[in-house]
């Protein structure tokens, strides 16, 4: 289970790298994901209080993979 942000995480200035070689791009983390079997993937907003350098309008990549037997 991972959560990372976007590449669009750049236009909302809310937190994270602001460099965007240290962002994801949602093509390349379902590539990585693709030998598993994934429960959960989501490419969008949500809103984050985790602090003062971490708050507001986010977006973001989750995933839940589970290892295929």
């Amino acid at each position: 289970m991972f959560e990372v942000y976007s590449e669009d995480q750049l236009d909302y200035q809310t937190g994270g790298p602001r460099e965007k070689e240290m962002l994801y791009h949602p093509s390349d983390v379902l590539q990585w994901i693709m030998p598993h079997h994934c429960l959960h993937f989501y490419y969008g907003e949500v809103d984050r209080k985790e602090g003062k350098k971490h708050t507001g309008l986010s977006h973001v990549i989750q995933t839940v993979i589970k290892k295929k037997d």
